[in-house]
């Protein structure tokens, strides 16, 4: 089944899939590791937008905290790289 989506130009390896795929790691990894604002580690504008521990109180079972919320966010910005990356390929193709 896998070989034949990777053969046949199908959806698994197409540029779209790997445009989405790379940028909702690069997104979850960001937030992971504390580069980029999440529910634990919030940016203020008067702080010179510096990410500082806020102190929530969401329950998580991840060691640094990370929670669903920080997901679903992460993925959603992840998607809107994607979304970024595609529209430039398709421009640099024309």
């Amino acid at each position: 089944w896998l070989s034949e989506h990777l053969n046949s130009g199908g959806f698994i390896g197409s540029r779209e899939n790997i445009a989405v795929c790379t940028g909702t790691f690069i997104m979850l990894f960001a937030v992971r590791n504390g580069w980029a604002p999440s529910t634990s580690k919030n940016a203020k504008l008067e702080k010179g937008l510096n990410l500082e521990d806020s102190g929530s109180d969401m329950l998580s079972g991840d060691p640094l905290g990370m929670t669903f919320v920080d997901v679903l966010a992460a993925g959603s910005m992840g998607h809107i790289i994607a979304a970024g990356m595609l529209l430039g390929l398709n421009n640099m193709a024309q």
